[in-house]
């Protein structure tokens, strides 16, 4: 069962959503370049776009969280029930 679960959140999501966060990331900046050039980006684009990035990254940042703990918490129970 444990292997399973660390099995199900291994490197290979980190990976994928990695990629899903880059795409994310080069939509953002494309949609910053273009109101740029375009000389139409405003205190309110400003904002948005700054949100959206702390957003992006805060999002990367919980999920990474959870599956270190989750990790971590998979090897506590297998050493504390080896040790009985």
């Amino acid at each position: 069962m444990r292997a399973r679960i660390r099995g199900a959140f291994s490197t290979s999501y980190l990976t994928l959503l990695s990629i899903i966060q880059g795409t994310a990331f080069a939509a953002l900046f494309a949609k910053v370049d273009s109101l740029v050039t375009q000389h139409s980006f405003h205190a309110p684009q400003a904002v948005m776009a700054f949100g959206l990035l702390l957003l992006i990254v805060a999002l990367w940042n919980q999920y990474l969280i959870g599956w270190c703990l989750l990790i971590r918490y998979c090897r506590s129970r297998s050493e504390y029930s080896n040790s009985l």
